[in-house]
């Protein structure tokens, strides 16, 4: 199920950066980037450490979640799933 969710939302990344303009090298690694900026912004909300860094990591995973979260969408209206 896994593989299955993730291969889904790396093709919805690619379709979503390609529809927007990216090149086929770009849009080929663009769901990688994001995926990256989640799992690091995941990797460093679990050490819980506290100060400045905290806000920050949140940040960032907001961040990502809403690019993701974005791509999503807008696959999903190129698919058909949306009207």
């Amino acid at each position: 199920m896994a593989l299955g969710a993730a291969y889904a939302s790396y093709q919805h990344g690619r379709v979503f950066a390609s529809r927007f303009g990216a090149d086929g090298t770009t849009a080929a690694i663009w769901p990688l980037i994001v995926d990256g900026l989640l799992t690091l912004a995941t990797v460093e909300l679990w050490r819980g450490q506290r100060g400045s860094g905290r806000w920050l990591a949140w940040a960032t995973f907001l961040f990502g979640i809403s690019l993701s979260l974005c791509a999503n969408i807008g696959a999903a209206r190129r698919w058909g799933c949306l009207r």
